[in-house]
């Protein structure tokens, strides 16, 4: 293990202080990938600020590192012995106990036959450079909620599974074909011992909802939950499914991204502390559309994350308040069918259809024909358009 440097700061504006630290690169081949920064807005008021490199953890181990890091301040500072149970393994034996992936595997295709992993396509705002993350986000409400947890329950499903269902009808309304491409990360923690260790332990999956037929939300979460477990079970690597469809370099498998990131963290208590814990903004924009799902005690938050020079960020807030309607009105009736379903209101505005999947030289294309003095590229010799 390297030695982890605390970085303590004074500042008056915590949000800017917090986010250079965030914001900075991790450069692995010279330091750690954790670092801390205390910032002191004043003498009994503080920011602590961890950022760890998703190479060594992941959204399940948040409440294992908060709650570890206030075990080891609270003991010492209440004179008593350290209580933290020794782990059974270590994160490095966790890793070292996955097997590898076949190379030999045989590739469902015709899973793929009609399916589209298109989004609503803009040319996004011109001018903002590539990787200008930005999010928006809302709240279902703790009616809302409670129904969405109700129908996956009457299911034996989960909310994931109940909420993409929705998310996949949303984007079917915008294709030409009733089955959508949807891209999800799975916890690979269900091996013995992994729940106790702080790491990296997912596996990236892609699923295949059919929305065909007019299915309600409940039949849509039986189809997005054998989705989800046919996906997890196969040990098929994305790459793998990209070959055996011929997809050439650059063009995507999907282009949205839905990731349920659990409960919210809690607070720890310190001693003599008043402590609170603050959300940290989401990671910048993977795929075009990326929607994360955090259960927040009778209510669920969804918040929508898109790079900018790939999605308007009017379409953006669009593309969330339909979502968010859509889930309101299909828990109303579970039986009843969601395509039915119309969202209208005086600022309801129609999302762009999607086009083909583009190679990037053909997106770039299109961002050049949209906005040609827009900066492309910045360099240490100055901005290039």
């Amino acid at each position: 293990p390297r030695p982890l440097t605390l970085d303590v700061r004074d500042s008056d504006d915590a949000e800017h202080a917090a986010g250079e630290v965030i914001d900075a690169p991790f450069d692995l081949a010279a330091e750690p990938p954790v670092r801390a920064a205390l910032v002191r807005l004043a003498p009994d008021h503080h920011w602590l600020v961890v950022v760890v490199h998703h190479i060594a953890t992941d959204g399940d181990a948040q409440q294992l590192l908060i709650d570890e890091l206030a075990a080891r301040y609270d003991a010492p500072c209440r004179s008593a012995a350290l209580d933290l149970a020794d782990l059974s393994v270590a994160y490095r034996q966790v890793v070292a106990s996955v097997p590898e992936k076949p190379t030999d595997v045989v590739v469902d295709t015709a899973r793929f036959a009609g399916a589209s992993g298109a989004a609503p396509s803009t040319v996004g705002e011109p001018g903002v450079p590539a990787g200008t993350t930005a999010q928006v986000g809302c709240r279902l409400g703790p009616s809302t909620a409670a129904a969405v947890r109700a129908v996956a329950a009457a299911q034996r499903s989960t909310t994931f599974a109940t909420l993409l269902g929705v998310f996949a009808e949303l984007m079917a309304r915008q294709v030409d074909g009733d089955r959508v491409v949807v891209g999800f990360p799975a916890s690979a923690r269900d091996r013995a011992y992994s729940d106790e260790v702080i790491g990296l332990l997912v596996d990236t999956c892609v699923a295949v909802v059919d929305t065909s037929g007019s299915p309600g939300l409940a039949a849509l979460t039986d189809r997005a939950d054998a989705e989800v477990l046919a996906a997890r079970r196969s040990g098929v690597e994305i790459e793998q499914i990209c070959d055996a469809l011929g997809l050439a370099p650059g063009v995507p498998l999907f282009r949205t991204w839905f990731n349920h990131l659990g409960a919210a963290p809690v607070a720890p208590v310190m001693a003599g502390l008043e402590v609170s814990y603050r959300e940290p903004p989401n990671p910048p924009a993977l795929f075009d559309l990326n929607i994360y799902l955090t259960e927040h005690g009778d209510d669920i938050e969804v918040a929508l994350v898109y790079d900018r020079a790939v999605v308007d960020t009017a379409e953006a807030a669009e593309i969330l308040r339909q979502y968010a309607d859509l889930v309101r009105a299909a828990v109303v009736d579970p039986r009843a069918a969601v395509r039915d379903i119309r969202l209208c209101g005086p600022e309801t505005t129609p999302l762009p259809r999607p086009t083909q999947p583009q190679r990037r030289e053909e997106r770039w294309a299109r961002l050049v024909a949209r906005a040609p003095d827009a900066v492309a590229v910045r360099s240490a010799s100055g901005p290039m358009t």
